[in-house]
């Protein structure tokens, strides 16, 4: 069993998505989760776009030992992989937001999202992990540790973290 199939990395509970209607008020607008950036391309089929491939997706789900057809080198496997967006529809990454990883050992891994809002790392944290990501200075823990640094894995519309990562 893979470390992206382990208890989920839910850096933040956020807001859960509606993914069928969006509901506008004089005061509020619900947004509506983007699912479609989620899923991963089959098995053998993504050559990628570097560091800003796939935002939303599951990153340890194709870059893990074994799991890379095409290129299974351990310089593309990750230990920490996911995407944090502008807001919790997931349309628009997040760049510069950064994320800290703390394993069981103490050890931390600070990542910053690129572009598109990806952040991953070939480091391999001890579970359990606690998180957390600062954006413009205001830093945002996560309220539970997890055994795996698959971020996306659980961060989707209707996964257990909540919804899409925001700050």
């Amino acid at each position: 069993m893979t470390r992206a199939l382990l208890a989920c990395l839910p850096l933040l509970a956020l807001l859960a998505c509606d993914k069928d209607s969006t509901e506008e008020t004089a005061d509020t607008v619900e947004l509506v989760c983007l699912d479609d950036n989620e899923g991963c391309p089959d098995v053998g089929d993504c050559d990628g776009d570097g560091r800003n491939m796939l935002p939303g997706s599951d990153c340890l789900s194709c870059h893990s030992e074994g799991l890379m057809p095409k290129h299974d080198e351990p310089d593309k496997w990750f230990g920490i992989g996911g995407t944090i967006f502008t807001d919790a529809s997931g349309e628009q990454g997040l760049e510069g937001a950064i994320i800290r990883i703390t394993d069981a050992n103490g050890d931390v891994t600070e990542l910053s999202s690129e572009s598109s809002g990806n952040f991953h790392s070939a480091t391999v944290p001890v579970p359990p992990l606690r998180a957390e990501v600062e954006v413009n200075g205001v830093v945002r823990k996560m309220g539970t540790q997890v055994e795996t640094g698959a971020c996306s894995s659980c961060h989707q519309c209707e996964g257990e973290g909540g919804g899409k990562l925001v700050p």
